[in-house]
């Protein structure tokens, strides 16, 4: 067995900043296995769990396993920004066909296995730790080769045993599991690397909203984050920052807030007489009826998410401003290329942890770096419909297509 070691970086694994880790390359002889990647992580990972939640700390106890549905959150992140990498076979089609539990010496849950496929055609797999207490998720992953339980013959009943660093073995029951070399070996005898890792420590899950971008960096990640370069901001003095909670008579009505709060934004920025000279309750209330009389917006029931692109542009019409939209994923670069040429934005966000299914909208961004590590985390500004002042959301947390759609708007 060979062993190669380099040094990569990835910017956003995980959703989040850059991380330095080693790629260490297994050559296991023969072509069916091609390359295998084995990760160790130099940087903490700090575990999202999609559910809602209020500003109180919460922990994962170090009993409990991670559920399969996170697992598989953090498999789909990692494949997505893994695929910036040199040579790397997944693309925006790669998705996950099959998964695999996997268990250790006792029984319990250690690992999950994310099978993949490119276009019909098998590109890897992916596996990530099931103890919380492990630091870094993401232990062995492959863009090529099939999972090393792949060899053995399993049955319906059998399972894979898995403790870590490429140690798999086949379980039918017996007191002694079948090695990959097709050995057997009592079930007391095989290591168990794995377990060395588990640091007894419970893992914070990160909190919304976040009202100072730096104080939740440096919570969450190793500071301190000071600013870049890379910032735009030039709706601040136009935002009023309108919620639901100022208009009466409706319900699920983030949608024509949102819309309300960016008439106001560019009809101050531009200076637009047939905005700014109307009250904002006129504006809202001229956009709602609007909304309904389309069946744009339903009171109650919300907006539908197809419709948005034609609402927003028929409500901008109704104060004789003429704008285009159009659909685009929030990735970092739409964002700051939006924002840098002073076009603020709906923002649709789907199923997040705090947020749930809304509409806010989208005015700043700014980019935050380590003094410590160099890494970057960066996130937008929003009047999110709920607050009377600023709120951001990290970037790299809702840029996968199904967590957050941008409706660009431009003045034609």
């Amino acid at each position: 067995m060979n062993f190669f070691a380099k040094i990569t970086r990835s910017k956003n694994f995980l959703a989040k900043p850059v991380f330095i880790h080693y790629l260490i390359l297994v050559d296991l002889g023969g072509t069916k296995m091609k390359r295998r990647f084995l990760t160790i992580f130099m940087a903490a990972i700090i575990l999202v769990v999609p559910v809602n939640m209020s500003a109180a700390a919460v922990n994962v106890s170090v009993q409990d396993t991670i559920p399969v549905e996170v697992a598989e959150i953090i498999a789909t992140y990692f494949v997505r920004d893994a695929q910036g990498m040199a040579d790397n076979q997944w693309t925006s089609d790669t998705a996950i066909v099959d998964t695999v539990t996997m268990y250790d010496e006792n029984g319990a849950v250690s690992a999950y296995s994310f099978e993949l496929e490119t276009g019909g055609k098998d590109t890897g797999y992916v596996v990530v730790c099931a103890y919380p207490d492990v630091v870094n998720k993401v232990l062995e992953y492959s863009d090529s080769a099939e999972p090393l339980y792949s060899e053995f013959d399993l049955s319906s009943t059998d399972s894979v045993v898995y403790t870590g660093l490429l140690n798999y073995y086949e379980d039918d029951g017996d007191s002694q599991l079948l090695t990959l070399n097709n050995t057997t070996i009592d079930r007391d005898d095989i290591t168990a690397p794995l377990s060395e890792l588990r640091s007894g420590m419970t893992i914070s899950v990160q909190q919304y909203p976040i009202t100072d971008p730096f104080e939740w960096a440096d919570e969450y990640y190793e500071g301190p984050f000071v600013a870049t370069e890379y910032w735009q901001n030039d709706f601040e003095a136009y935002c009023n920052y309108r919620t639901t909670s100022d208009f009466s008579g409706y319900e699920d009505h983030c949608g024509p807030t949102a819309i309300t709060n960016l008439l106001e934004m560019i009809g101050g920025y531009n200076d637009y007489s047939s905005i700014t000279s109307e009250d904002y309750e006129d504006i809202f209330e001229a956009v709602a009826d609007y909304g309904i009389e389309n069946n744009y917006y339903n009171n109650p029931g919300g907006s539908p998410r197809s419709t948005l692109p034609d609402y927003i542009e028929g409500a901008f019409d109704l104060f004789d401003v003429t704008v285009t939209v159009t659909n685009y994923t929030a990735t970092y670069s739409r964002i700051s290329t939006e924002l840098e040429n002073q076009r603020p934005f709906y923002l649709t966000l789907n199923d997040h942890s705090y947020y749930g299914d809304h509409g806010v909208a989208g005015f700043a961004y700014t980019r935050l770096q380590s003094e410590t590590t160099g890494y970057y985390l960066s996130f937008v500004k929003i009047a999110d419909g709920w607050s009377h002042s600023g709120r951001y959301l990290d970037i790299s947390s809702i840029q996968s297509s199904d967590d957050a759609t941008l409706r660009a708007i431009r003045i034609s």
